[in-house]
């Protein structure tokens, strides 16, 4: 395949796997939230506007994606202040007057982090085994139901999920070229990898085996 063609072709998989993870994203919006932990991670998120702290009262997940998605929370409400010249007071009332923003907001992230995987996924299977085994790989992933519900919800799971395909990808670089700086990157994104979620800390074995490797 061409390169251009290539282009073409990922960028239309792509194209398709965030038009599927974007569809339904308002579900239960302003109203209803559409999974239980949403609501947790909502009402942490809004009290760090709240209570002017970046201490957590939600514990059930780490905290990167909460700060993630206050800090996309905080960008909204820059641009959307209107009359009022504090931000922070722009946010103290959005939270009451919108609660399910958050959500919202939380949501998109997980949508666009989900279809970022599919590139990710495309680049380790097209270096591994060859172009046309990463493009089968990220069309399976483009249109995944797991991967599709996942990214409909305000949770971290979507955002932990690239950031494990990052580490895999990083960590069999580092099999097969022993540098340091693939030792580097590996590492920090094992890092965000469990500061997103905890169980994402299993995809670190994938950075030891590189090593031993």
């Amino acid at each position: 395949m061409s390169g251009m063609r290539i282009f073409i072709t990922l960028a239309s998989i792509v194209a398709v796997a965030l038009g599927v993870r974007v569809w339904g994203l308002q579900q239960g919006y302003p109203d209803l939230y559409g999974h239980v932990d949403e609501v947790g991670v909502a009402a942490s998120i809004w009290n760090f506007f709240r209570a002017d702290t970046l201490r957590p009262t939600e514990f059930t997940y780490p905290d990167l994606y909460s700060y993630l998605v206050a800090m996309l929370v905080s960008l909204t409400a820059w641009f959307g202040a209107g009359q009022l010249e504090d931000t922070g007071d722009a946010l103290i009332l959005l939270s009451f007057a919108d609660p399910g923003w958050v959500v919202l907001v939380g949501r998109l992230l997980s949508a666009m982090a989900s279809a970022l995987t599919v590139v990710v996924v495309y680049r380790l299977g097209s270096q591994a085994f060859g172009r046309r085994c990463g493009m089968v790989g990220a069309a399976f992933l483009a249109v995944s139901s797991m991967a599709t519900q996942q990214a409909h919800h305000g949770l971290p799971d979507s955002t932990m999920a690239l950031f494990a395909t990052l580490c895999l990808y990083y960590s069999w670089k580092l099999y097969r070229s022993g540098s340091w700086r693939h030792y580097a990157l590996a590492g920090i994104l094992a890092g965000l990898m469990v500061s997103t979620k905890y169980n994402g800390a299993f995809v670190s074995f994938g950075l030891v085996a590189a090593h031993l490797l």
